[in-house]
């Protein structure tokens, strides 16, 4: 099950934060975390791909410099604990 929906919050605003923006969340009951984030990338590769979107690109910081977000799967994962 999945939500797009649009989002407001009442908070300031920055280059790298808009108030306005819409969310894609996703609820992936009764899976382990791992099926999860396998779900999530997956998710991500059918929806940049159905888009025809590229899958790095600019986006900028707070203090307005830019950063290069890459969302080329597979996904680095890491371990917290360690």
């Amino acid at each position: 099950m999945f939500t797009l929906a649009p989002n407001f919050r009442n908070e300031g605003s920055d280059p790298s934060h808009l108030q306005e923006f819409y969310m894609l969340e996703h609820q992936n009951v009764y899976k382990s975390f791992h099926e999860d984030m396998d779900f999530t990338q997956e998710m991500f590769d059918y929806i940049f791909t159905t888009l025809k979107l590229e899958r790095k690109f600019e986006v900028k910081d707070k203090e307005g410099n830019s950063k290069q977000v890459d969302f080329t799967t597979p996904w680095p994962r890491i371990d917290y604990v360690e």
